[in-house]
């Protein structure tokens, strides 16, 4: 930065004179090296901060994702628990449908057989 060019910066200390809105009045500092290199500085600083505010504020938003993210997936697990429930009961009764249906067959097959036995003899 070049001290003879001037800085515009908010004014500080003594020198600062409060505007009808209440803010402070800006001025330019070209003939004092330390208040130039202070406002410099102070700008620096608002910059970093402003930096400083905008990761919180992406980091914010990531998280604000993130948190969608898992309660998606708890909704989407939930979901899929209820299904794999729903899936085992259905296959239990599955289960005793095919074995009564067998049994029900081997009852058919045996009286099929007597008959025929008894027509045989």
């Amino acid at each position: 930065s070049n001290p003879g060019a001037g800085v515009t910066a908010v004014a500080a200390g003594s020198g600062a004179k409060a505007g009808a809105s209440g803010m402070m009045q800006v001025q330019e500092y070209d003939e004092d090296p330390l208040l130039l290199r202070l406002a410099q500085e102070a700008e620096e600083l608002r910059k970093a901060m402003l930096d400083i505010e905008s990761i919180i504020s992406f980091q914010g938003e990531q998280i604000d994702a993130v948190e969608s993210a898992i309660s998606t997936t708890d909704v989407r697990a939930a979901h899929g628990r209820e299904r794999l429930e729903q899936a085992v009961q259905e296959q239990r009764r599955n289960h005793w449908r095919w074995c009564l249906l067998i049994f029900l067959l081997l009852i058919i097959i045996v009286i099929v057989v007597f008959i025929v036995v008894e027509e045989t003899k």
